[in-house]
């Protein structure tokens, strides 16, 4: 039985495209698909859906089981239909695979956001309710404007961050990301598929922790500072310094 290595199934297929002088761009549109899932196939991330195994065939000039072994094979080389069969049995089951890894990903991050949204807005009450039945005194109003953010940014990072960014981010340096009311500006550090990955995670866990922890923090600085030293200013450092300096390290690490 033969087994599909997607790497080596990415590698030939960049290869094939090259030698028709084909950019990723030219393959996706010939095949009617973005070119990021081409980017996506070529890196080894994902196999193509078995539906596009053939056009893909037909416009690289390879046969389908070639295309499926990453590798060309000798004009004499038989492979009866059983083997065929499995070849395009393990494409399904690798897609299959995927999906269902795909889908486990996102709800575990969307129940941890749910979690974390919950947690935050308890303490939010809980310090609300103490500034009531206690002598602590200190303004609400940076509070509520932190959470407010915390729970959209780490919305968008946990439900709607994208796993793949375009290929011009590859092909060009591109030091900003944008989507919707999203903006994010890494100074001169290059955004990448290379380290995009690595921003997406650490963004999930570090304003998920933040939004968890922002409350809390404010709290203590409330109760240990004095009211006209302006605690909420200690606090917005935490909560700009604990999104930022995770996200930079993480995009130079892996640039």
């Amino acid at each position: 039985m033969y087994e599909i290595s997607k790497e080596q199934f990415g590698l030939f297929l960049q290869e094939l495209r090259k030698e028709k002088g084909y950019t990723q761009k030219d393959l996706a549109n010939l095949l009617y698909v973005s070119d990021k899932a081409v980017s996506k196939w070529e890196r080894g991330l994902s196999l193509p859906d078995t539906a596009l195994l053939l056009p893909i065939s037909e416009v690289l000039d390879i046969s389908v089981t070639e295309l499926l072994k990453g590798e060309r094979m000798a004009k004499d080389t038989h492979l009866d239909m059983a083997e065929v069969e499995k070849l395009v049995t393990k494409t399904i089951d690798i897609s299959n695979q995927e999906n269902q890894i795909k889908s486990a990903q996102r709800a575990k991050w969307r129940n941890t956001y749910i979690l974390c949204l919950m947690l935050s807005l308890a303490e939010l009450l809980f310090i609300y309710l103490l500034r009531y039945v206690t002598t602590i005194s200190f303004p609400m109003t940076n509070l509520y404007v932190g959470v407010l953010l915390l729970t959209i940014f780490s919305g968008w990072f946990c439900l709607r961050a994208k796993d793949i960014l375009p290929t011009y981010y590859d092909e060009n340096t591109i030091t900003s990301y944008s989507d919707g009311f999203f903006r994010m500006n890494l100074g001169t550090i290059r955004i990448s598929n290379r380290n995009w990955p690595h921003i997406v995670k650490v963004g999930r866990t570090g304003l998920c922790l933040i939004q968890i922890f922002y409350p809390l923090v404010y709290l203590i600085c409330g109760i240990l500072l004095p009211i006209d030293s302006k605690p909420y200013t200690a606090c917005t450092l935490f909560l700009v310094l604990g999104i930022f300096i995770p996200l930079i390290y993480t995009a130079k690490k892996w640039s």
